[in-house]
């Protein structure tokens, strides 16, 4: 398509363009078009990308396609963490020098990545977190470029890694994450605090922030370390026992007194009910009523009644010394008078009728 005049770089001046931003390093961001020759028609396929050469395996991906009159133009976006190479847009195909023609991205730009010069401080620890502060990343003091727009901290026992975690400033934080809060003193600006978790107690550890700027890619050099030991556990878990177990026996002795209450409670209950059906028992047999279901009060002479009652009180008058020897002639005489009643009622009955 462009031999032997559009081959090589000359396809930059007429048919090829090329544009890229300012990125972090080890990121490229960056466009190719091209347009197309009269009754040429194009596709996204068409214009292709690649680092270092040609071949398949360094071809970089597309982000989007526009097509605008007869340009064509791809975006691309390639993150590269090692050593930085050229850049190639191209059309066709390699293989057939005919049909193929390429540009090569002028070198690009990069911004220098944030270094925090500050040292992180313990606020407060205990035997398995700890909360570190930090102040805020300043161009004044600190080295490379913004805008921030967060930290990572990193936490180490040794040189193994415990902890690696994105934190935002405080003027980004959600209100939901507790974990992140800050801190404002009068003649200082804000801190970023974060309280880790998870640690052991009686261990020690390290941590460094680095700051993060805008875009892919933007984390900066950690800063100074800063060293700690969480509190040990065993120097007061005699204290916790005493503790522990005063709170025990208390509660023991408590539950023992609630059950001796409720047993002296129930067993008075039982002895009132036994009493008051022991009285009622013996009201019931001292009754003149008792045991004489054809007793009737109301059919019954009141004269009759009352000599009954007499000979009943008699009767029970009976429990004395004094008077067993008249037992006999009591029961003959409340037999008799129960005798003249029931006849009395008898004949009642008849003159009714």
């Amino acid at each position: 398509m462009c031999h032997p005049r559009w081959i090589g770089d000359h396809c930059q001046t007429d048919r090829f363009e090329t544009s890229s931003r300012k990125t972090n390093p080890g990121v490229a961001i960056f466009s190719c078009s091209f347009t197309a020759s009269p009754g040429q028609a194009l596709s996204p396929a068409d214009i292709k990308a690649a680092l270092g050469d040609f071949s398949a395996a360094s071809w970089i991906s597309q982000s989007s396609s526009i097509y605008i009159d007869k340009t064509l133009n791809n975006s691309f976006t390639h993150v590269n963490m090692g050593p930085e190479k050229a850049i190639y847009c191209f059309v066709g195909d390699p293989e057939i020098p005919s049909e193929f023609m390429f540009t090569r991205l002028p070198p690009r730009q990069f911004f220098a990545l944030p270094s925090f010069n500050g040292v992180p401080e313990v606020l407060e620890f205990g035997y398995y977190h700890a909360a570190i502060g930090w102040r805020q990343w300043d161009s004044s003091s600190d080295t490379g470029e913004g805008p921030i727009v967060g930290y990572k901290i990193y936490v180490r026992s040794g040189s193994n890694v415990v902890l690696a975690k994105e934190v935002q400033p405080p003027s980004m934080v959600n209100n939901t994450d507790r974990s992140v809060s800050k801190r404002s003193a009068e003649n200082a600006s804000e801190m970023v605090m974060y309280n880790v978790s998870g640690l052991e107690a009686g261990s020690t550890y390290s941590v460094q922030i680095a700051a993060i700027r805008d875009s892919i890619n933007g984390e900066g050099e950690q800063g100074l370390a800063l060293t700690f030991t969480t509190e040990s556990a065993g120097g007061s878990s005699s204290s916790i026992a005493t503790v522990v177990g005063s709170a025990v026996g208390a509660i023991f002795v408590i539950v023992i007194a609630i059950i001796l209450i409720i047993i002296i409670i129930f067993y008075k209950r039982r002895s009132n009910e036994s009493a008051t059906t022991k009285s009622k028992g013996k009201e019931s047999d001292s009754s003149p009523q008792y045991g004489n279901p054809v007793f009737d009060q109301s059919q019954t002479d009141v004269h009759t009644y009352q000599d009954i009652s007499a000979d009943v009180n008699a009767y029970q008058d009976l429990n004395k010394p004094d008077q067993e020897a008249n037992y006999e002639a009591l029961n003959d005489a409340i037999t008799r008078d129960y005798s003249d009643v029931i006849l009395q009622v008898s004949n009642r009955k008849c003159n009714a009728f």
